[in-house]
């Protein structure tokens, strides 16, 4: 897939006409001035296109501004951008505007005529024509591998997509890349491996710190305490009642242990689940934002273009927790209702054993008797509590096992596929090799799998540590990037055959120039936003040619 050309149009009118070709594509700006004109909105407009949500062409991810004058003329519905790509062969209009009503904001989209007004059913469309049909990884997550419009992340080669995304994730983002025969089975084990991990963390929840043989211990101790008060109970002379009211007694009393024990384990379920709310909260109102803040602030250090502030990462983490106590709440609501339902029911078996007590008893006979019952009553409650806690931790344990089991049984499928899958991986490696060996001189990067798994395919990138000054990390997140777009022509993929990069200043003139011939000499698809200032050094005649769009303070992206 790649790029043919970008139209913005005003009410129909042709305001930008900006064509792509093979090789590199540079905006830039010309003059002193070089911000704020509209280069890397070009880029974010590009990704709207293509899915994305489109509120940074407005609002700056940097400093979190919102320009007003673009905010209100590209939602004032005038505004429309309309992408040309293809794919194997086959070209595709893409078409998407911003449309302001009272309630919210629209996005009005199309592909080749057809309307697709809801996000959803754009990007599933969107996906489709990448021939994208996974769960894991999304095709937003696909297209971040080819689009480094996020300073946080621009330096990244490996884990190139956001802050959150975790090593299992990255296993499967790039198991899909390089066509992995067994990524529903990579899919599979990793979604069986968080079920695993969610168990375990209710385990721990329920044991509370305790051991499971001391909660063993407890209800051994507990069924012999109720064997001497059942002997104590069956030694009173108790003939002189009726037969008929005796029975009828000792149904009701087996009705009311039952009853007892049931509301007992759902009132130990009501405490674990007010007790996991509570651990949510506790969360949050502990979090030690000063000792967070000096963390945040040494990665800062080590990863200067981090653009995830310290509160968004904050925010998250208590957003993320917030979800998770309104889950558990929500479960809490329907048991407690179960409770109230239950203790109704009691209520009306204890009124009948009251009735047939006075019925056969007087209170010099039986008040030893009815204080036997009552502890006993105590006894049968709190081994419900302990026993419902021991269950539930051994239907716990007997889930983990079944799931490791069938873990175990999907990593023979998997490493049954990983031969094969060296082929992929050896045409990436060997375009990755030539652009990085011909970068940095000394070395070349490829990335390296595992022949065999224990766990999750583990994949990394040989030579990475030798990335460090002259801008070094930048260029080798760059040429991992041509490499994946080049890799999908060579490999015929409907994945993307471009790259659009962003925040380059950071790069070393010479090694940016040697990618940009780079990506000139294999026809890779490179579409850069530089500031003309990092451009001096090369041939002006080079620059004239490879640029698509050149802006100024009188001649920005919109002519605002």
């Amino acid at each position: 897939m790649q790029l043919i050309k970008l139209d913005i149009k005003r009410n129909g009118d042709l305001l930008r006409h900006i064509p792509f070709k093979n090789g590199v594509n540079i905006i830039t700006n010309n003059g002193s001035i070089g911000n704020q004109l509209g280069k890397s909105t070009t880029l974010r407009i590009i990704k709207f296109c293509l899915g994305s949500k489109g509120e940074n062409i407005w609002l700056d991810p940097d400093s979190g501004t919102i320009n007003k004058d673009i905010h209100e003329l590209v939602t004032s519905g005038q505004i429309s951008f309309e992408l040309t790509i293809i794919v194997n062969g086959i070209n595709y209009e893409i078409c998407r505007k911003f449309e302001k009503t009272k309630r919210n904001l629209k996005r009005i989209s199309s592909i080749n005529g057809k309307s697709l007004n809801s996000i959803d059913s754009f990007r599933d469309e969107i996906a489709l024509i990448f021939g994208h049909h996974v769960k894991k990884p999304s095709f937003p997550t696909i297209l971040n591998r080819f689009c480094r419009l996020d300073k946080g992340s621009v330096n990244r080669m490996y884990k190139f997509n956001n802050f959150y995304t975790s090593n299992d994730e990255y296993s499967l983002i790039y198991s899909y890349l390089f066509g992995f025969a067994g990524h529903s089975e990579l899919e599979n084990d990793v979604r069986l491996k968080e079920e695993i991990n969610s168990l375990n963390d209710r385990k721990t929840h329920f044991l509370n710190g305790n051991s499971l043989i001391e909660y063993q211990d407890r209800l051994r101790k507990i069924d012999e305490e109720i064997e001497i008060l059942q002997q104590k109970e069956n030694s009173y002379d108790i003939n002189c009642l009726h037969h008929a009211s005796l029975a009828k007694l000792n149904r009701c009393r087996e009705k009311i242990a039952k009853s007892s024990i049931e509301i007992t384990q759902l009132d130990t379920r009501i405490y674990y689940s007010k007790k996991t709310i509570s651990d949510y909260k506790e969360k949050k109102s502990l979090v030690d934002s000063n000792s967070l803040s000096i963390i945040y602030n040494e990665a800062k250090a080590l990863i200067p273009n981090l653009s995830v502030t310290f509160e968004d990462a904050l925010n998250f983490h208590n957003r993320l927790l917030d979800k998770k106590a309104e889950f558990v709440n929500n479960q809490l609501e329907l048991i407690i209702e179960e409770v109230r339902v239950k203790n109704n029911i009691l209520d009306v078996l204890l009124k009948q054993e009251k009735s047939y007590f006075k019925d056969i008893s007087n209170d010099s006979h039986m008040a030893g008797f009815i204080l036997i019952e009552r502890e006993l009553q105590e006894k049968r409650e709190i081994r419900g509590q302990t026993s419902f806690i021991i269950e539930s931790v051994f239907k716990f344990e007997l889930l983990i096992v079944k799931l490791n089991k069938k873990r175990a049984e999907l990593k023979e499928i998997i490493n049954g596929y990983l031969n094969d899958f060296t082929k992929n991986l050896s045409i990436f490696n060997k375009e990755f090799e030539e652009i990085t060996l011909e970068l940095f001189k000394d070395y070349f990067l490829v990335i390296h799998a595992p022949e065999d798994i224990k766990s999750t395919i583990n994949f990394s990138i040989v030579n990475e540590d030798k990335l460090a000054g002259d801008g070094c990390p930048r260029a080798g997140a760059m040429a991992i990037d041509m490499a994946f777009a080049n890799y999908s022509k060579l490999s015929d993929s409907k994945l993307p055959q471009f790259t659009l990069q962003d925040y380059l200043e950071a790069t070393d003139e010479d090694k940016l120039f040697c990618l940009f011939n780079q990506a000139n000499k294999l026809n890779i698809q490179t579409i850069v936003s530089i500031l003309s200032d990092k451009l001096q050094s090369m041939d002006p005649k080079f620059i004239k040619e490879n640029s698509i769009l050149t802006l100024d303070t009188e001649n920005k992206l919109f002519y605002l």
